[in-house]
């Protein structure tokens, strides 16, 4: 995933998440709950015909 608002970067984040917010289509970071989805679905008999694919969650960050 793309930057994300975690506990690991909370120390950190007055200082560089202005600059991280900007680096994104969507103007801002991620939030953990966001990736919920896509790994339940991944885990889940629901992609069991998925093979070989890679599932982009960075808010757009890929595409600048």
């Amino acid at each position: 995933p793309g930057y994300m608002r975690t506990p690991l970067v909370d120390e950190v984040f007055p200082k560089y998440g202005k600059d991280w917010s900007t680096l994104t289509p969507m103007g801002r970071i991620g939030d953990p709950y966001e990736i919920k989805g896509p790994a339940l679905f991944l885990a889940s008999r629901a992609s069991s015909f998925v093979t070989g694919s890679v599932l982009v969650m960075d808010g757009g960050y890929t595409i600048w």
